[in-house]
């Protein structure tokens, strides 16, 4: 049993890659289920405050594939008290069954799931008549509402999206690990072009840094090439990143004369 959170999220830009922010404010209670003498059985959260839907999907005996609808599936819109219930009076259950399901709360407009749950029926209550109007028994074929179907969608988004973070973030390490190896092609760089004419080689790739990157990065060492350009080295493979990513925005963009050569 596994409560989720999604919302609609921001995308933070870091060095390297896209972080994916999900915050964890409200953890979706374990619903509380009972079953009846009279035939049914309901299932409830206990309110809080900012809660707008209670979304209910089951199968009896059957694990829940994903989050598909369930053959009980109900989107509750308003409290009973101070309970979100879904009741079913037609679910024929007997002792041992087990209910598989998933549940999403709309709080606040934002999107938190309890996923992978299972109950399973050992004990019989007296029956607590609940306000139908507001946890009503399933009739027709399962399917989300639109309200739900589109919170699901923005889940399922945010979840692959995890993911190819998770990828990425894998990906990267290893990278960093192979460059890391090579000392020479974790710092080294070179500037071609139109350079300014200064005889040093360190200070003009020093003042190329600052002065066309906007850059306080140290130049630990440099060299004047035969047709011109400068290959210098800064002190870290995080520096070197730097360095190409200020100046695809400002040289590349700006169509310099200055190239950088990484």
């Amino acid at each position: 049993m596994k409560p989720i959170a999604y919302f609609f999220f921001a995308v933070i830009q870091s060095d390297l890659l896209l972080a994916l922010y999900v915050p964890q404010e409200y953890v979706v209670p374990e619903p509380k289920f009972e079953v009846y003498s009279s035939g049914g059985f309901s299932v409830s959260i206990p309110h809080e405050d900012g809660i707008q839907l209670f979304s209910f999907h089951g199968n009896v005996n059957r694990p829940m594939v994903g989050l598909t609808a369930g053959q009980f599936s109900r989107d509750v819109v308003s409290r009973n008290n101070d309970r979100w219930v879904y009741e079913n009076k037609n679910a024929k259950l007997e002792l041992g069954d087990v209910i598989y399901f998933w549940v999403l709360i709309i709080k606040d407009n934002l999107g938190y799931r309890y996923d992978n749950g299972q109950f399973v029926f050992k004990d019989i209550v007296e029956e607590q008549p609940h306000n139908r109007s507001h946890a009503s028994s399933n009739s027709g074929t399962p399917q989300y509402s639109p309200m739900c179907e589109a919170a699901l969608n923005l889940s399922n988004t945010v979840d692959e999206l995890n993911g190819d973070i998770k990828t990425l973030k894998e990906i990267n390490d290893v990278l960093r690990n192979v460059v890391a190896k090579d000392d020479t092609l974790s710092r080294t760089l070179r500037f071609e072009g139109i350079l300014p004419p200064y005889d040093d080689a360190q200070y003009t790739a020093q003042i190329i840094l600052q002065e066309k990157l906007g850059l306080h990065i140290p130049v630990v060492n440099a060299k004047k090439e035969e047709d011109g350009s400068i290959t210098f080295q800064v002190a870290s493979l995080d520096d070197k990143i730097r360095v190409i990513r200020i100046a695809k925005e400002k040289l590349e963009k700006t169509k310099s004369k200055i190239i950088l050569i990484y």
